[in-house]
C-alpha cells in the first residue's frame, strides 16, 4: 500500500500568506486556518468561518 506523502502548499488569503504542508488542498487550507488563527488571534472566529473558496492554495515544487 502506497502511503501519500504530503506536500508543501503555499495558502493566501487576501494580501496574507502563509506557507503548510498538507496531503491535499483541502489538508493545505486546514492546516493554514490553524497558523492564521495563531498568529492572528484576534481574527480567529472570521478565520474559522472564512469559506473554502476564500482560501489560494498554489502547491511549492
Amino acid at each position: 500500500m502506497l502511503e501519500e506523502k504530503p506536500g508543501t502548499y503555499e495558502v493566501t488569503v487576501g494580501f496574507v500568506k502563509v506557507t503548510v504542508s498538507g496531503n491535499d488542498q483541502e489538508d493545505a487550507i486546514r492546516n493554514a486556518r490553524k497558523r492564521f488563527c495563531l498568529e492572528m488571534p484576534r481574527l480567529w472566529d472570521i478565520i474559522r468561518t472564512m469559506e473554502e473558496s476564500r482560501f489560494q492554495v498554489l502547491p511549492v515544487r
